[in-house]
């Protein structure tokens, strides 16, 4: 047998420690150590009902003693950042927290990111949603994905079935002849919406009407916020493609007409109840909701023969997105316990918890691996898919970019504003909350 160069040698013995190495990261461990190594009182904050996550906890534990001194405090939603911030300031907060996708820029500045030698950008990349990437930052990991809910579309069957069409719209110039009146909408004598085809066009009664039009948007080609290398972060409504389109106001123009009384696709106003409340009560053909709200809807009416489907894309655009809402696993600054948190972080982190995380909340897994394996529940399908394709955009404040969107919107359909001017408007405002 041929004897081994000293340079094979040296080469098999590296590429024998990186595959080791890679074995400890994806055990869920950040490369820091086995059972050997010490974890310590972790504290976790989030928005989940307790019993699924203590539930997790528990069977961590009963695996590894280490988990032993893991805790979950549920928090209510509606003042968890604001109970976060002061938590941290005064030095009493959690280990790890829950960080909405909507919400890093509000919180990086007190987020201890995950070195980039215990998981590189390619491995992130490899394990993780393409929405995750968001979370990338200069210095390291700003949080590590752990649940998404993508935006999906809600279909009547009855109305679909009523007007002798077999499916929904795949790709959104299809919902044009659906939204004309004696289809899908239904308008009485005096022009009243009796029924509508969708829930497009007003802001005040859609609760997600940011996240559509964000969908629109980011759908058309176009960006909301700007991230480049070695740059600031800048508003991206205003940019153009190479044909000279603006994305933006194609997406605005597009959403708004659905509420404009002189066009033939005129279906939706705010005098009609919210969107949801209207699909559940059959006044609605289609809503564009999250994968979450499947449960609420079935709750609020046993009766609705209702499915799911893709969210419509723009025809021939070589490209499937929806808009999702990303939760993940941040490690505060002030953490007194930051090794025991990145090792924590990690842990929730592996496929077997992701996949029970995801059945128990009945969402999609933020796992590559998981979502490769077509489930077998007609729902998930779905859901899956769209993780897959769910992106969403760097918001600097959600408050105040929700007022934004609201004018965007109100100031067009109210014939106060034409839509380029009200691009304008938004795209300057957005501006100044990012400096």
């Amino acid at each position: 047998m041929k004897k081994l160069s000293t340079f094979q040698i040296i080469f098999i013995g590296v590429f024998i420690f990186f595959t080791v190495a890679g074995v400890l990261l994806f055990a869920g461990v950040g490369g820091l150590g086995g059972k050997n190594t010490k974890i310590g009182a972790v504290i976790i904050w989030g928005t989940y009902d307790n019993r699924i996550m203590n539930g997790i906890l528990n069977e961590l534990s009963s695996n590894d003693s280490r988990f032993d001194k893991v805790m979950y405090v549920e928090k209510d939603p509606r003042s968890f950042n604001k109970n976060l911030v002061e938590a941290l300031a005064s030095g009493s907060g959690p280990d790890i927290f829950f960080l909405k996708q909507d919400t890093i820029l509000r919180h990086k500045d007190k987020i201890f990111p995950i070195p980039y030698s215990l998981m590189s950008k390619r491995e992130f990349k490899d394990v993780f949603i393409q929405e995750g990437e968001l979370l990338l930052g200069k210095k390291g990991i700003i949080a590590l994905p752990f649940v998404i809910d993508p935006m999906i579309l809600y279909w009547n069957r009855d109305h679909y079935s009523q007007a002798g069409i077999s499916q929904p719209p795949r790709f959104w110039d299809e919902l044009l002849p659906l939204a004309l009146n004696g289809v899908l909408t239904q308008r009485g004598e005096s022009g009243a919406i009796l029924r509508s085809a969708f829930s497009i066009g007003e802001y005040q009664n859609i609760a997600n009407a940011k996240g559509l039009l964000s969908m629109l948007i980011l759908q058309a080609g176009g960006k909301l916020v700007v991230r480049e290398e070695g740059r600031p972060l800048s508003p991206g409504l205003l940019r153009r493609l190479n044909d000279g389109q603006t994305p933006s106001e194609n997406a605005l123009r597009f959403y708004t007409d659905f509420a404009n009384p002189a066009k033939t696709i005129y279906t939706w106003n705010r005098s009609l109840p919210e969107a949801k409340q209207a699909f559940v009560s059959g006044i609605l053909s289609n809503y564009v909701g999250f994968a979450s709200e499947l449960t609420s809807i079935r709750e609020k009416n046993a009766n609705l023969n209702f499915d799911v489907a893709p969210v419509p894309q723009v025809r021939n655009s070589g490209n499937s997105v929806t808009y999702g809402n990303l939760v993940s696993l941040a490690i505060p600054k002030t953490s007194k316990n930051i090794n025991g948190a990145i090792q924590i972080a990690f842990a929730l982190t592996r496929d077997s918890v992701l996949k029970e995380i995801s059945e128990k909340m009945g969402l999609a897994p933020v796992s590559r691996l998981l979502l490769s394996k077509r489930p077998s529940d007609p729902f998930k399908v779905i859901f899956n898919d769209a993780a897959l394709q769910s992106r969403a955009w760097l918001d600097p404040q959600v408050d105040k970019t929700d007022a934004i969107f609201k004018t965007m919107i109100e100031s067009v359909v109210s014939g106060r504003a034409r839509i380029g001017g009200a691009v304008n408007t938004a795209n300057q405002e957005l501006g100044n909350l990012l400096k």
